[in-house]
Order: C-alpha cells, then sequence, then structure tokens
C-alpha cells in the first residue's frame, strides 16, 4: 500500500548513520530480527512501533504499548500515534529516527573543485600523497646535506629525513583518527602527504629567510615578511587537514584555520616581545651557511 517511504537513523549529531527502504506498509519497528527495521538499542522494545498508510494517503507511527514510549523530537512527553510529514523526526528509546519519501528533496551537490582544491584533492590519490612524502623525503636529506657543515653519509641523511617523516606520521595519525571519527574515513597517507609537503614547502622558507636576514640584518621588514609567511603556512597546512578530515563548509574551515594560525602568531609575538630586552650592542644576526664537505 502506498510508496517507497524511507526511516533514517540519525546519530547525536543529527547525521544519517543508516537509511531503510521501506517498500510495503505497515513495518514493524522494533529490535527484534522479525521487525521490518531493526535498531540496535536496548531500549527499544522487540516491537516498538508500528508505521502504517490512512485510506487518505497521510503516513502515521503508532505506539505498540512500548515500555519506553515514542516522542516526537522536541515534544514534552510520549504520544501514543503520531502524524508523520517528510522531514519529521521521533525518538524511540536512544534511537531518533526521520521519516523520508521518495518525492523529498536533498541538498544540492557541492561540486568537487569548490571543495577541495587540485592539490588537495590529488592528495586522495595515494599514488601523489606517496610521490609527496618521497619528494619531501629527498627534500629533508638535501636540506641536511646544505646546512650541514661537517662531512656526511648518505646513511645519515637518510637518517634525518626519516626521523622527520616519523614526526609527522604521528602529526598525521592524529588526523587520520580525527577524520575516522567524524566523516568514517581513515585517510592517513592523505595526511602524511600533506603534512609532508608543508613542511617542506616551510624548510624551503625557512631558508630563504635566513639568508634575506644576512643581506639585511636586523631589518623589521624582513621579520615582519617572516612572520607574515609563517602564518600563512600554517594556515594552509591546517586548512587542507580540516578540508581532508571534514566536511565544513569552506568558510568555515577558512575561518577555523585562519583563526587559529593568526591567534598562535600573535601568542608567539606576544611572548617574544615579553622577552625582549634593551642591548647596547649592536644586533647582527646574519651567519653564513659553510658549504658542506663534499
Amino acid at each position: 500500500m502506498g510508496g517507497v517511504v524511507f526511516l533514517e537513523i540519525l546519530d547525536g549529531r543529527g547525521r544519517v548513520t543508516d537509511r531503510v527502504r521501506i517498500t510495503a506498509l505497515p513495518a514493524t519497528i522494533g529490535r527484534s530480527y522479525g521487525s521490518d527495521v531493526i535498531l540496535d538499542d536496548r531500549r527499544v522494545c522487540p516491537a516498538h512501533a508500528r508505521l502504517s498508510q490512512a485510506d487518505d494517503g497521510s503516513y502515521q507511527l503508532e505506539d505498540l504499548d512500548s515500555v519506553n514510549g515514542l516522542y516526537a523530537l522536541g515534544g514534552t512527553g510520549p504520544v501514543q500515534r503520531l502524524s508523520l510529514t517528510p522531514g519529521t523526526r521521533f525518538r524511540i528509546g536512544r534511537s531518533t529516527v526521520r521519516f523520508c519519501t521518495e518525492e523529498q528533496s536533498v541538498a544540492p551537490t557541492i561540486p568537487e573543485a569548490a571543495r577541495d582544491g587540485r592539490v588537495l584533492r590529488g592528495m586522495l590519490e595515494p599514488r601523489w600523497a606517496g610521490s609527496a612524502v618521497l619528494v619531501a623525503l629527498i627534500g629533508f636529506a638535501v636540506y641536511e646535506y646544505l646546512t650541514n657543515s661537517e662531512k656526511v653519509v648518505a646513511g645519515d641523511l637518510l637518517a634525518v629525513g626519516v626521523g622527520i617523516l616519523v614526526l609527522l606520521a604521528l602529526w598525521a595519525g592524529l588526523w587520520a583518527v580525527g577524520t575516522r571519527l567524524v566523516s568514517h574515513r581513515f585517510r592517513f597517507l592523505s595526511h602524511l602527504g600533506w603534512a609532508a609537503s608543508l613542511s617542506l614547502v616551510a624548510i624551503v622558507v625557512s631558508m630563504l629567510e635566513e639568508y634575506l636576514d644576512f643581506v639585511f640584518p636586523s631589518n623589521t621588514l624582513v621579520t615582519v615578511i617572516g612572520a607574515a609567511t609563517g602564518i600563512l603556512i600554517a594556515g594552509v597546512w591546517l586548512y587542507g587537514h580540516l578540508t581532508l578530515a571534514s566536511s565544513l563548509s569552506r568558510n568555515r574551515r577558512r575561518g577555523i584555520a585562519w583563526g587559529i594560525a593568526i591567534g598562535t602568531g600573535g601568542l608567539v609575538w606576544l611572548l617574544a616581545l615579553g622577552q625582549d630586552s634593551f642591548s647596547s650592542e649592536v644586533e647582527y644576526s646574519g651567519t653564513l651557511r659553510p658549504y658542506p664537505v663534499s
């Protein structure tokens, strides 16, 4: 009788965890295997409620003398019978359920290009994420070679690169666990590839800042540029992880990432300002790095 209807099982944040298609009415909702819709909730009776359609085409949900009752979401008490329209939410036990019909509209599709940038979408591909990790490993080794004045061997360079990657893997692992909790995806390699790429960019920028500091020692403009660049990299870094981890809108991801980056940068600046002391000596922080011994 009637058309196809759906019951969506929601979590505490209102997100769909399961969607049940019902093609025949009446249908029973409960915990027993004989129910048409089975809920894994100990506070739901074996046969808790019955979904049916009246002669006028309206849908109704009836409580089957359950122990814990039937509640309209936002209602003040249990009800014996509940009229259902598309989008109606109700609670039985501790389970929140939403009633839907096949004519019900859904949210607009989010264009992939608007959701993620080209680089971030590439990180979702294992081959690109793996390539980013490999390039970063080589970059870390080259950086160690250029900044070490002592004689180095390939094994030492590789050890430094691997050590940095281990730390980044721990960082990426935390983001991957968060991604799993939020969007039910792990994406460890994607987070690692993104973290490694931005770390390599940060190292290159740091080297350029050191050479600028040598050419223009004690120059306020160089200091400001360095601080702004650091905040920029931190903001992009966090934005990328948030994009891989969540389904938040672009504006919310930007707000969170830039808020944390600017707030952290401001805190570091205040701490540095508090430790600044007067000196009668001329400050000259520029240093030349000796070329590594071959």
